[in-house]
């Protein structure tokens, strides 16, 4: 049986747990704060990033670099047979380019290294990720665990809270005019194509929730769920009671977000990904 390594970056916000049961490798995004340079879930933990940004810090994020992905792909490629490097969506990060440029300068002796854009973000690339672990886990052979990543990454979606709108501005993710409309607004925004696009504007925080569920609710079958926050749990715990209807609750996956979704839309702000059934 071939031996076939998954890697991610550290935007599928998987759970550390759930990585190591699995092997999943995950490459950590660069945090930036001011001069200061982080690794991601190395050098510092969700606990420790949200405290500066609680603190009125505001971050900058980059992808790991292409000496990182080109070291890591060296190092597993002694012991396996082949590796499949998926990562976030390239219209929201630069970690597929820098992914594709170490495969590029690998030599020809190297194991096989595939890298995938995932077109998504947060725990619908983690959903991806772990089911390619599991197949290829499972003893399928790599153009199987490929075709199983594409199929999934067509069944896997993400909706997102948004409520801090100043992160909008500052990534430039929408128009001023598309802002000014938003500008009394709790907006919902689902991930399409690899990008985040606006889905409902609601005009309260309860509204915005309820967007979240009825959104879960729309799909007829679901593998699995993760609720995502940020610095507020306190809504999880309802929406989880709301989940409980439909889907086991014990079985939803409960994370906090991480940096490059918070450089994104902003602390305080809720997600919700699902893995539907075909």
């Amino acid at each position: 049986m071939s031996k076939i390594r998954i890697i991610t970056d550290s935007a599928a916000d998987i759970p550390p747990r759930l990585r190591r049961q699995l092997g999943i490798v995950v490459v950590p995004q660069e945090i930036h704060f001011g001069r200061e340079r982080f690794r991601d879930g190395i050098d510092m933990d969700r606990s420790q990033f949200y405290a500066r940004i609680e603190n009125g810090e505001w971050p900058r994020l980059q992808p790991p670099r292409v000496e990182v992905f080109e070291k890591l792909y060296r190092r597993l490629g002694e012991t396996s047979d082949a590796i499949i490097s998926i990562h976030t969506s390239s219209l929201l990060s630069d970690s597929f380019l820098m992914a594709s440029r170490a495969r590029a300068a690998l030599p020809a002796s190297t194991c096989r290294v595939e890298t995938i854009d995932s077109l998504s973000l947060s725990m619908a690339l983690g959903f991806v990720a772990i089911e390619a672990a599991r197949t290829a886990r499972a003893g399928f052979g790599m153009e199987e665990v490929i075709d199983r990543i594409h199929w999934m990454i067509r069944h896997c979606h993400l909706l997102v809270f948004c409520d801090n709108l100043e992160y909008l501005k500052r990534q430039n993710l929408f128009s001023p005019a598309q802002m000014q409309m938003l500008a009394r607004a709790k907006p919902l925004l689902v991930l399409n194509e690899g990008s985040l696009l606006l889905y409902e504007r609601p005009r309260t925080r309860i509204r915005a929730l309820d967007g979240l569920y009825n959104f879960i609710e729309d799909f007829p079958e679901m593998r699995a769920i993760s609720v995502l926050y940020s610095t507020t749990s306190e809504d999880v715990g309802e929406l989880l009671e709301r989940i409980d209807l439909i889907y086991p609750r014990q079985k939803v996956i409960v994370s906090r977000y991480g940096p490059l979704l918070e450089t994104l839309v902003g602390p305080g702000g809720m997600a919700v990904a699902v893995y539907e059934e075909d």
